[in-house]
């Protein structure tokens, strides 16, 4: 810390003398005078705790105390350790003002947790000289204290920021930077129990595209990607409800809020979307790129958990493809009601 920095922190440094005699206690004030601080006095420990609370409240914390040993009610060593006792003020230094000359005083108030004492009648300028260098300590101290909180806080932020590099390198498509299959089924729990806690339906959507290997294999691997770039651009943006997901290779999944009728008109749009593309696809018999979708929606207060929902749309799926490219199967159950198929 900077001399000029210091100096000026002590000139606005908050003294608070206890002291049970109202002449020691004037004069001991009088001889802080030269350090130019603002210094306030107090006659016993209760009003000492009082004054400490009000000037924290009131944002004006008290820097240093000096204590004379010998009050009234209560010892300066007992006072010490009140104070100390106190979290808010367990770091406020305490000076001991002592007129004796007593090794076992001197210890006992080092083991209160004072941090020097002063002997009453030493001269002005040694008690001028002690509390400066107190509050010299006391400001390097929180100085010191500060750095270590920021630098601590540049850690925790760079801890952060590679967290969430972590979490988007786990959690996230390279290729299309959606949600990836590993994300899948945190997302898939968060929205069961929401739709649940909201007596809502919860529907997933799977859409593969067809034929995606041979589509790779015939154009390569650049082609792959920028297929599935440009197939992921169809699906609705994610938001607090709706989650698109590349679920594994060229199938994407859909989680969202919607009734079965709604449902079914998202599948069709997302079918037709894709076909409108018209990316050639020369191994499909529709010679275009298509996409196959398997789809359903549940009652989350049906079923105990959303293994039955994801059961039923891949079993969709899969009859989607035997049905060859381009079509939508959807899978619907009321409650514990039977399994309906429907294709479209």
């Amino acid at each position: 810390m900077k001399m000029l920095e210091l100096d000026k922190q002590i000139e606005n440094a908050h003294i608070v003398v206890v002291d049970s005699e109202p002449q020691i206690l004037t004069t001991t004030i009088q001889t802080l005078a030269p350090l130019n601080c603002n210094v306030r006095g107090v006659h016993s420990a209760e009003e000492l705790m009082h004054y400490l609370i009000q000037s924290y409240d009131q944002q004006q914390a008290v820097d240093l105390i000096l204590v004379e040993i010998d009050l009234t009610e209560i010892n300066g060593i007992q006072v010490c350790q009140q104070v100390h006792q106190i979290p808010i003020f367990a770091a406020t230094p305490v000076l001991i003002l002592t007129s004796a000359n007593s090794p076992d005083q001197v210890e006992a108030a080092f083991e209160a947790g004072a941090l020097d004492y002063i002997r009453k009648f030493s001269s002005s300028v040694e008690i001028v000289a002690r509390v400066r260098a107190a509050l010299r300590l006391k400001f390097e101290s929180d100085q010191r204290k500060a750095r270590e909180q920021e630098l601590l806080e540049i850690t925790r932020q760079a801890m952060k920021s590679q967290f969430q590099k972590q979490q988007k390198t786990t959690y996230l498509d390279e290729q299309t930077h959606l949600y990836n299959r590993k994300a899948f089924e945190r997302i898939l729990s968060v929205q069961w129990n929401r739709a649940y806690a909201q007596k809502k339906g919860l529907s997933l959507l799977f859409a593969s595209i067809d034929y995606f290997s041979e589509f790779n294999l015939h154009y390569g691997r650049e082609a792959g990607d920028s297929l599935l770039k440009r197939v992921a651009a169809l699906f609705p943006e994610n938001d607090a409800e709706n989650f698109v997901l590349r679920y594994d290779g060229g199938v994407f999944a859909l989680i969202l809020p919607q009734s079965a009728d709604t449902l079914l008109e998202t599948a069709k749009d997302l079918r037709a979307q894709v076909k409108a593309l018209y990316v050639p696809h020369a191994d499909s018999e529709a010679s275009v790129v298509t996409i196959s979708i398997g789809c359903s929606d549940l009652n989350p207060r049906a079923f105990p958990d959303s293994l039955e929902l994801v059961k039923m749309a891949e079993n969709a799926l899969v009859e989607a493809r035997k049905q060859g490219p381009n079509h939508i199967v959807q899978s619907l159950r009321e409650d514990e009601g039977p399994l309906l198929i429907r294709c479209f």
